[in-house]
């Protein structure tokens, strides 16, 4: 017979009857107003027809009062119906705890003389049925909602439980016919006394664990060796001697339930004919180490086998029986009885405390469950975040694992804090996930429809000391994790002070490694235990599980055990990430994602909250003009040529002052006569640039700089500087540079002083790795923009007379001789002739005021001499453009004009 759920009724609500509308009391209206009438005709008093208007409008006024009254008692009986419903789902929820629960014990004993196995889980009716209430219909809304949870309270997820006399027959074909056979056969000996009942039928292949039984074995005579059965017969029985046969073919001649099993594993049961509805019934199993541990811990019951107390020096990791079977347990030790220790963090959990001094083997435990739970759970159902801050190297053998999203170090401070921002992000996304499939918890998801996330701290302190953000997201990941699929393991060498309460709540399974103080002993496990073991036992520990606490030895994994746990499941797919991978070393500047109209992309950015890498994009019109800083080699020029790349019209300042003096002057002259839209003016190297404009340039040059700046941003173009240091002493110019773009920087000083964040600096910072708005980018490679040619005209001696201001007069002068030019002195000035050149150093020329002035109307050139010569020769006070010191350049000065010129000699 089948044990099902218990019937249990269940009435729908119904809503309240509205109350009966009522109209307009025209009766009750009109009499007043005949009685006012009746007394104005009597008395002639207005009064009276007065006080008989009021009669229509208390009339209106009862009437809306009802039509309000309605309306509040449909609000107050919606939100009764409501709160009905709601708790006719909790009644549904305790009725599914409650059954599973009975059936559950029920699969544990006898039941009136009756055996009652459970041969797996699967969907059954639940027992539930609906009545309804008499009433109005439900609203719409409360109605769709009584419809699905009826729908959806039809049938639950319990124990399939077969209450058996003689035995069950497990027939059909596959792999796993033995491991059911063998499951049913260790619940019939569970439930049979070994002194009332022996063993008289058993495969051979099983003798292993069928040895360690307290039952007595006999194989009757003329018994075959080739048994397939597991038959129980009674020893002292009260009359005829009863047989209970697990196996392909009873000898009862009644009734006998049949287990058919197909060999893709599927499975249906058939009682006496009838079809049993058990829907994706999932079958007890259990292996041949699974059962030798189960037949073990029967015999010391029983007194058949003395307990071993003492525990082995070492165990591998290859003599732990593993089995995939989609659960969070795994076999990581043996017991002092020699069974298989299971650490299950789904059912003991669910996360869990690791304690441990220096060299105690923490981080061989974590390599080991770890791996034990990879060699059971494929990546599509497992995936593993390991943090290691105590080096970065414990881990380092399991990143060949599939199931290994990322491995963590206190080596790389950015990919930590990427791990908090990507934690956070991970619990909204599972969160989302459950609202929409409208469940619970991921355990009523389909297995692999959201894997279990473990997360694995090692040196736990250690982290929250260097990220103390994360502290608050494991709070969270400790009390929502459970129902959201995430588990974690935190390892430390004292949890006291360190790990949380809210998080030391949610830890119930704990284990401790040999520890230094019988306080750090207690604050894992609840004892001392741990303070006592020995100090040369690697890999001891005390397990803390389930109120009680017992020492085990934890196996110990190689690399040839990670190799074949990952050759397992080579063929499948790696975990998905639940966060992005990082951005590359190296990005061309075709690989970058397409952007809006505005934006001009230079790099990729990682935005872990958004658990994606986009384009990372400047937006002149947003971000203003741009000042990009990185020390040598650090990629500034790189991210210039990038995000000129993208630019409709860009211009390269060359890197000479003369040279961008003359660019910059042509780009706003240039402006005046047609206005070019979204303009990127470039200046690499501009501290560089500014310095070798030397004191009387420097100034005037970003004055300049600033109003370039000023004039293209009216067209929605920028100005974006590079630079290898902070722009000091530049406050015109830096004033109108709005956003920051940091690359690697010589020391944390230096990029906080460049606008930036002290936590974002880096000092292992890789070439073209920048910060832009709080992200990490990674500038892509492009083609530089060339600057262009700056041409200096010569001057021209023909025409109206040449005035010269020069420092080497006698040498000039030797050298227009030489070229067939007329050279007068200054206090000769007044006999040259056109062509010819007057010639002098300053202070001849200021000597002589009216040879001053005649240079002053024409054409004077000032060579080899300071600006405030110049100023001084021409009483010019405004700026003048630089002159290239590597070429014979001199200021040429028409009509209060300065223009450079190349002199001929």
């Amino acid at each position: 017979m089948l044990l099902l759920p218990e019937p249990l009724t269940l009435t729908l609500p119904r809503a309240d009857p509205p109350p009966t509308r009522s109209g307009l009391p025209m009766l009750g209206a009109l009499a007043p107003l005949v009685m006012a009438i009746v007394l104005w005709a009597v008395t002639q008093s207005i009064v009276s027809l007065l006080v008989g208007l009021l009669s229509p409008i208390l009339a209106l006024a009862a009437l809306l009062d009802r039509r309000l009254a309605a309306r509040r008692h449909r609000r107050a009986d919606h939100e009764r119906l409501r709160v009905e419903l709601e708790r006719l789902a909790e009644r549904v929820g305790r009725h599914g705890d409650e059954e599973r629960h009975r059936l559950t014990r029920a699969s544990a004993g006898t039941t009136a003389g009756r055996r009652a196995l459970r041969i797996g889980t699967g969907s059954m009716p639940s027992g539930i049925a609906w009545n309804a209430e008499s009433g109005a219909p439900l609203p719409a809304d409360l109605a769709a909602r009584a419809d699905g949870l009826a729908a959806g309270s039809a049938r639950m997820s319990c124990p399939v439980v077969l209450e058996i006399d003689d035995g069950i027959r497990v027939v059909g074909s596959g792999v796993v016919i033995a491991a059911v056979r063998r499951a049913l056969a260790l619940q019939v000996a569970q439930i049979l006394p070994p002194e009332d009942w022996m063993l008289t039928a058993w495969p051979d292949e099983e003798a292993a664990w069928i040895d360690l039984l307290p039952h007595r074995r006999r194989r009757p005579d003329g018994a075959g060796r080739d048994a397939v059965d597991y038959v129980f017969r009674e020893v002292r029985p009260a009359g005829e001697a009863r047989t209970v046969r697990i196996g392909a073919a009873p000898d009862s001649g009644g009734s006998i339930p049949v287990l058919e099993i197909d060999p893709a594993g599927r499975a249906s049961l058939d009682l006496d004919g009838e079809h049993v509805d058990a829907a994706g019934l999932r079958l007890e199993t259990r292996t041949r180490a699974q059962a030798a541990d189960t037949a073990r811990r029967l015999a010391r019951a029983s007194g058949g086998e003395a307990t071993r107390s003492a525990l082995p020096s070492y165990l591998a990791f290859a003599d732990l029986d593993q089995e995939d079977d989609g659960a969070l347990a795994a076999a990581v030790g043996i017991d002092a009885a020699g069974d298989t220790v299971a650490l299950d963090l789904d059912r003991d959990g669910p996360h869990a405390i690791v304690g441990g001094t220096t060299g105690s083997g923490k981080s061989e435990l974590l390599v080991t469950w770890v791996l034990a739970l990879a060699a059971r759970s494929g990546p599509d159902r497992l995936a593993v975040l390991l943090v290691d801050f105590k080096g970065g190297a414990a881990f380092a053998p399991l990143e060949a694992l599939p199931q290994v999203v990322g491995v963590l170090s206190d080596l790389d401070q950015r990919a930590a804090r990427r791990a908090v921002t990507s934690l956070r992000t991970e619990l909204l996304r599972r969160e989302r996930l459950l609202a929409d499939s409208r469940v619970r918890s991921v355990s009523e998801l389909a297995p692999d429809a959201l894997p279990r996330l473990l997360v694995v701290i090692d040196e736990f302190a250690a982290l929250v000391a260097e990220q103390p953000d994360l502290s608050a997201v494991i709070a969270d990941l400790a009390a929502r994790g459970r129902s959201l699929g995430i588990h974690l393991i935190l390892c430390t060498q004292r949890p006291a002070g360190v790990v949380k309460e809210s998080v030391l709540a949610n830890a119930t399974l704990r284990l401790s490694l040999r520890v230094n103080s019988r306080a750090d002993s207690s604050a894992v496990v609840g004892d001392d235990s741990a303070a006592t073991l020995p100090v040369d036992a690697r890999g001891r520990a005390v397990l803390a599980c389930d109120g009680a606490t017992r020492p085990v030895q934890i196996a110990l994994a190689g690399p040839a055990d990670v190799r074949r746990v990952a050759e397992r499941w080579r063929s499948g797919r790696r975990a998905a990430p639940f966060w992005t991978p990082g951005l590359p070393a190296r990005v061309g500047y075709d690989e970058l994602p397409p952007a809006g109209a505005q934006e001009l992309r230079f790099g990729l950015v990682d935005l872990p909250h958004e658990q994606r890498i986009g384009a990372a994009v400047y937006r002149p019109a947003v971000d203003g003009h741009l000042l990009v800083v990185g020390g040598r080699g650090a990629g500034t020029s790189t991210a210039l040529a990038a995000i000129a790349a993208d630019a409709r019209q860009a211009v390269q300042v060359p890197d000479d002052p003369a040279g961008a003096w003359s660019v910059l002057t042509a780009v706003i002259a240039g402006l005046e006569d047609r206005p070019v839209e979204q303009l990127i003016v470039l200046v690499d190297d501009v501290d560089r640039l500014l310095e070798a404009a030397g004191d009387d340039h420097r100034a005037d040059l970003v004055v300049l700089l600033a109003r370039v700046a000023r004039e293209i941003a009216r067209d929605g173009g920028a100005l974006v500087l590079g630079a290898a240091r902070p722009l000091t002493g530049a406050a015109t110019l830096t004033a109108q540079l709005d956003a920051r773009l940091l690359l690697a920087m010589p020391t944390r000083e230096d990029h906080v002083m460049a606008g930036g964040e002290s936590r974002d600096w880096s000092r292992d910072r890789r070439a073209g790795s920048a910060v832009w708005h709080g992200h990490e980018v990674q500038i892509a490679v492009a083609e530089p923009t060339a600057a262009p040619a700056v041409v200096c005209p010569s001057l021209d001696l023909g025409g109206d007379v040449v005035s010269i201001a020069s420092a080497r007069p006698a040498a000039i002068a030797a050298a227009l001789l030489r070229r067939g030019v007329a050279v007068h002195a200054v206090d000769r000035a007044e006999e040259a002739r056109p062509g010819s050149v007057v010639l002098g150093d300053p202070d001849d020329w200021l000597a002589e005021f009216g040879a001053i002035e005649r240079a002053r109307r024409g054409r004077l050139l000032v060579h080899a001499l300071a600006a405030a010569d110049l100023r001084a020769l021409t009483r010019i006070r405004r700026a003048l453009p630089p002159l290239d010191p590597r070429a014979e350049e001199a200021w040429l000065v028409e009509a209060r004009e300065v223009s450079r010129v190349r002199v001929p000699w």
